[in-house]
């Protein structure tokens, strides 16, 4: 989780760094330099968020446990693992080429920060499934 939250911190701060250096120096000449520890630091945490998950889904898959994902289609779970590489997709501006376009590196900015976004603000399907089971017996007590 906290991963998640610095990878959207990292993508905010080269989408600002992206504007700034386009309004400094519009031609691009120095935009990549200055822009590579932005882009790299984006990419390098996108990178242990989805390790994280790929993690997880080799431990359930391996230890014989029923991973079940209620209420979910097929069709679902795949635009899931699609928003998940989404993460990685600040790499893609350590290519020259891109990394020296500044309205380039805001769009990849603002793709890359939206699976982060969803993950903050969307409860885990371990939390709902909890909740539906009773939690952990507080609402009990206030009642």
């Amino acid at each position: 989780m906290i991963s998640v939250a610095f990878h959207l911190l990292a993508c905010i701060a080269m989408v600002a760094a992206s504007i700034y250096w386009m309004i400094q120096a519009p031609e691009g000449h120095s935009m990549y330099r200055h822009m590579l520890p932005f882009v790299a630091c984006a990419g390098v945490l996108g990178i242990f968020v989805v390790y994280g998950y790929v993690i997880e889904i080799f431990v359930a898959s391996y230890s014989g446990a029923i991973y079940d994902v209620q209420g979910l289609t097929t069709a679902q779970i795949v635009w899931i693992s699609f928003s998940v590489l989404l993460m990685l997709l600040p790499l893609a501006g350590l290519i020259p080429q891109i990394g020296k376009r500044g309205v380039a590196l805001i769009v990849i900015g603002f793709l890359a920060a939206i699976p982060s976004i969803v993950h903050l603000v969307t409860p885990s399907i371990s939390n709902q499934q909890q909740a539906e089971q009773g939690g952990d017996g507080d609402a009990e007590e206030a009642v």
